[in-house]
Order: structure tokens, then sequence, then C-alpha cells
């Protein structure tokens, strides 16, 4: 009596609402009607109600799925088919698996799904009734609660095989098109939005459901869509195969889903797929075909790779796809092909259509495919490739860049070279003083064996600035590469017992130069005059550049003996106030001009101009007994015996 009166009840209530114009009411919560409608299709053994929800985010009503329980569980003879379609954020509520009884066809459009894994650890789902068969998800997303989601990751050996297999005895459709999840991380504000699981989660996440052994067989399905999906990984996929079977899945797609190469894990695919036919990886960035076959299959198989980044083509690799990848045809078309003059020999080959024979018949469109690069052979097929085309011939040159190049670095010589010159005393003293590096035809002061690398002639007055800074920065120097000059100071290194000329003479020949501190406290001294003269008179017989003058102070020409300012406009004198103070008098205590001796008399004309002397026409011999001691300053016409 109970099945004749459920179907009593059931044609009075199609016969009272074909009279009203509304079913609504009747199949779905009485608060849909105003995001529902519904509309029959009648078929000799069922009757099937097409629901469909337009959702928006200011609803004011939120869809749950589950509530279509209340509605079908007492008409068995009730088959639905609900489209979901949401706009500018549309939600409902769906949990996973939707054991709703005649929900036979599911598909969700652009939603955001809440509670998608509330029921993971729902014991009460095993044995519940299923009947879906299509479930299609385009668009959409599951958001998913953080606490909730660390519960079911961390618990995976606790969740029920109900919904780990979801309805894997009934579907015979799957696609999930552009479909993501997002973990809902708004109670926990230190936590990032987007947190990256640790991949050795993963792997024991995986390993966790191994050991489950639910055993997943999907009886039913023939076609398995996950594409255009930014979290379809090698960790899904091995996911998909860990513990499930397909044995009737005849096409899968994983188009435009970001791959970069075929998942390993599909090798092995026979296993798990031993019906499959299609297997599309097509509109990804995989640049090889990796894939293998252990087991014959009788019926052909397509491995569809078009729209990839397949650049590289080897003779080997077609030979292999026929030996490796038996009745499966390999699509590789509209890839990028390269057809550059390296690729000649597999370019000849395919050209050869006599070689499209047996097995490789199947290859032979390849002969169609047109390249990518070089840029003279793009848009062209392979089998109309020339040897020009593929950039073999020698093309004539284009000589406008080299040109282009050629001039730009002459430019930069010849400022180089004017720089060098203009600046080439600077770069002699870097070059020493920096990096230790002496140019060619100059020599180190370490080849001249004198005691002292400098005598200082300075007055008292100017003691505290010699001491705390000349003597501390070229005996001392804080830099550990710079070289360290031996000054001679009078206070210091005078010999006792001498008299004060005797050791001026002594410290000025046993140094290799003098350094003259000049300041109005040094002309003022009678002593400092001794020196000076001294040290001239080293540089002119000795025929070197003995002689270093330093201006400590500006000095007025009016307080200036006539001598000093001939010496000052003839002699390089060194400032205190210029930047490369220190360098420039390093370098001129390290480097001299290698001597250039005669045998015969040289003028003091020639003299001056050679050694930067003070006086124009002045002629200066040292005594018949050639005494080096002698301490005057002869102004004779007489000339130099070396």
């Amino acid at each position: 009596m109970a099945d004749p009166t459920r179907h009593y009840l059931f044609v009075m209530i199609i016969i009272i609402n074909s009279c009203t114009g509304s079913l609504a009411t009747d199949y779905f919560p009485t608060a849909w009607s105003s995001v529902c409608k519904s509309s029959n299709n009648d078929t000799t053994e069922t009757k099937m109600l097409n629901v469909f929800c337009a959702l928006g985010p200011n609803d004011p009503v939120l869809v749950d799925l589950k509530q279509l329980n209340n509605f079908t569980t007492n008409l068995p003879d009730l088959t639905l088919n609900v489209t979901i379609e949401c706009s500018a954020g549309g939600n409902l509520s769906m949990t996973w698996p939707m054991k709703i009884p005649g929900l036979v066809v599911l598909k969700i459009q652009g939603c955001v799904i809440y509670d998608f894994i509330n029921d993971w650890n729902n014991q009460k789902l095993e044995g519940t009734p299923d009947t879906l068969q299509s479930l299609t998800l385009v668009d959409s997303g599951f958001l998913i609660n953080f606490t909730l989601f660390f519960e079911s990751f961390t618990g995976i050996v606790n969740v029920s095989r109900e919904w780990n297999c979801g309805h894997d005895t009934t579907l015979k459709r799957i696609v999930m098109r552009s479909f993501n999840a997002h973990i809902d991380m708004t109670e926990f504000e230190l936590v990032p939005q987007n947190p990256n699981i640790d991949p050795m989660l993963m792997e024991q996440f995986i390993l966790d459901i191994e050991k489950m052994g639910s055993d997943c067989r999907y009886e039913q399905l023939e076609y398995l869509e996950e594409s255009a999906e930014d979290v379809v990984n090698a960790f899904q996929v091995r996911l998909m195969t860990s513990d499930s079977h397909y044995p009737n899945l005849k096409y899968l797609n994983f188009s435009n889903s970001q791959w970069q190469e075929i998942p390993p894990v599909l090798n092995d695919f026979n296993l798990k797929y031993p019906k499959l036919e299609y297997i599309d990886f097509s509109n990804n960035f995989i640049s090889k075909v990796t894939l293998r076959i252990f087991s014959t299959y009788d019926k052909d198989r397509v491995l569809d790779v078009r729209n990839n980044n397949i650049t590289t083509l080897a003779v080997q690799d077609i030979k292999d796809w026929v030996k490796r990848l038996p009745n499966m045809f390999v699509d590789i078309r509209n890839n990028p092909l390269d057809c550059s003059c390296i690729k000649q020999e597999f370019i000849y080959q395919v050209q050869d259509e006599d070689w499209f024979v047996g097995d490789l018949f199947k290859y032979k469109y390849i002969r169609n495919m047109t390249c990518a690069t070089p840029l003279s052979a793009r848009g062209k097929m392979i089998k109309h490739l020339t040897e020009n085309d593929m950039g073999c011939a020698a093309q004539p040159a284009d000589l406008t860049a080299a040109l282009v190049i050629l001039a730009i670095v002459a430019v930069v010589l010849i400022i180089l070279i004017i720089l060098s010159v203009r600046y080439r005393k600077e770069i002699k003293i870097i070059l020493y003083t920096r990096f230790g590096i002496l140019i060619p035809n100059e020599r180190s002061d370490k080849s001249e064996s004198k005691k002292y690398a400098a005598f200082v002639a300075y007055s008292s007055d100017d003691g505290d600035w010699v001491h705390s800074y000349l003597q501390n920065n070229l005996e001392s120097p804080a830099d550990n590469k710079a070289h360290a000059f031996k000054l001679c100071l009078h206070e210091r290194d005078f010999i006792g017992g001498k008299s004060i000329l005797d050791n001026i003479i002594y410290s000025i020949e046993n140094s290799r130069h003098t350094i003259v501190i000049l300041s109005r406290a040094f002309l003022k001294s009678t002593w400092g005059t001794v020196e000076f003269k001294q040290a001239y008179n080293e540089s002119i017989l000795r025929k070197r550049r003995h002689l270093i003058l330093v201006k400590l102070e500006d000095i007025p020409e009016n307080e200036m003996p006539s001598s000093l300012k001939l010496c000052l406009k003839t002699f390089t004198y060194l400032d205190v106030k210029d930047k490369m103070f220190l360098d420039r008098l390093r370098y001129s205590l390290a480097i001299k001009s290698q001597l250039v001796r005669h045998n015969s008399s040289v003028s003091i004309k020639t003299q001056v101009s050679t050694d930067s002397g003070c006086v124009d026409d002045l002629n200066i011999s040292e005594k018949d007994n050639g005494s080096s001691h002698d301490t005057a300053l002869y102004i004779d016409e007489v000339s130099i015996q070396i």
C-alpha cells in the first residue's frame, strides 16, 4: 500500500502544480523560490525535475543543498537535475559528498562554496544511498575554515571512506574546470592568507591515505576533467591514483593547468586506467613527452600535448614513441618548434615522405607543422623548409650594428687616451698608492741603498704638524697596503757630537729625498735656509729629483726671497690642501725617473730644463777636491763634470 500511495500523491502534486504553474515550493525549500525555478522533463521510467538557481552576493537566502533531502527522500521515482549559477561572489552551502536521494546531475558555475569538508569524519554517511551521476564545477571554489582544515588534514586517518571516495559507485562524469580551494584565515590575523603547505607534509598526507586502504573504485566513471586549475600538481595526481581505481575511465583531461611535465606517476596509468583512450595535456607548458606504457591495449589511444612548449624534436623521439607507446597517437601540433640549422638532420628526415611507413605513418602530420624559430622559418611548414630558411646558408652580413659598436669603442678609447694624457701624473700616483703598480721605465725606491726615504727640513714651529700628520701617515700608515717610508727628523735622528751643519749634510746625503716644509716660520729660520740650499745642491749635482717642496701655508710673494719665488715657478711643489697630497707625496718618495748619464759636460741650462732648477743661466760646480760636504751655492759660469 505504501508504494501506490506515494505514487498517487506524486501524481496529484504534479496535477495541482500544473494548474498553478509552479513546482518550486513542493520540491525545494520555499525560501529558494526567490532565486530558483523548476521545470518538468518526464520520461517513461522516471520523473525528471530540472531546478535552476541564479545566485548573487546580496540574495536574502542561503541555498543549502542538504535541505533537498527533506523533499526527495520520500519520492524514490523523482530525479533531480540541479544547475546553480552565481554572479559577483554569489555563494551556497554544499558538503561533500552530496548524498541526496534522486540527485542525478549537479552543475555549479561561478560560485563560492561553503561547508565543503564539514562531513570529513561523519561516520553516518556509511551506507547512505547515492544517485549522483554527473558532477560539474566550473569557475568556482570552496572556502574552508582553517581550524576545520587543520583537523581534517592532521586526522586524515580517521576520515570516513564515504567522504574519501565520494560518489565512486555512481559517478559517470566529473568536470572540475577552474575549480580551486581557498582557506579562510580571517580568524588568525597573523597567519598569511595563502600559506604554502610543506611538501613533506603533503608526502605524509598521501602516505596516511594509502594506509587507510579505502580502495575507491569508480566503476562507472568514464570522463574525468580537472582543467584550468592552478592547484593541479603532481601531489594531486598521485593522490588520485594512490588508493583509487578507474576501470572504465576513457577520457582524462588535465588541459590548461600550467603543467611543465607529464607527471611520472602516469607512467603506470595502465594499472589504474586500463581502458583510458584519451589523455589531454593540451595548453600547458610541457617541453618533452616522457610518458611510457608497459602493457598493450587493443584500442588506439591519444596523448594530446598540443599548444605546449615543445621546441626540440629529434628523429629518435619519434622512434621512441612508436616503440614505447604502442597503440598510442602522440599529438604535438601547434607547438613552437625550433627549425634552426642545428635541427637539419631531423628536418631532412621528416621531409622524406617515404620514411613514414608502417607504425611511423601516423606521425606524418609532423611534415605539415610550422616552425616558430628562427625568424626566417617562422610560419613555414617543415616539408617546405630550405637551407636558407633554417639559416644554414651564409647570409649577407649586416655591418650596421658592428659599425655602431666599433664607433662607440673608438670614441671611448679616444676619451680614455685624452684623459690618460691629461691626468697621467694622477693615474701614475693612484696606480702606485692604491694598487702598488709601477709603470714601465720607472723603478721603486727599494733599488737605492739609502738609509732614509727623506730628510724633512722644517721649522720647529711646525713640528706638531710634522709629527702628528706627516710622520704618522708616512712611517705608520693606517692602510696596511700603503708603503711605509722612513723619515729623518732632526729631533730624533741627528747624531750627537756632530755639528748641526754636519748633521744636515749627512742626513741629506743619506736620504733619497729632502722634504722642505715651506712656511713663514721656515723662511725666518737660518738653518732652514742652509737645509734648502744643501738639498737644492743635491738635486743639481746628483742630477736627480731630490728636492720635494711642500707648501704648508699660503705665503704672499712679497714675503718670499727671490730664489724661492723662482723655485716655486720651476719646481713642482705639493700643497697640503690638495685632496691627493699624501698620494702625491708617497709617489714622489717611491718613484723616480731613471738617470741618464753622459760622458761629456752638461751646461746648467740643460740641467735646469731637465731637473726643474730655479735659475735659468746659472752654472754650478763642485770644487776640485770633490767634497760633497760643501754647502756653498756657487753662481759662476762653470760646467758639471760627470
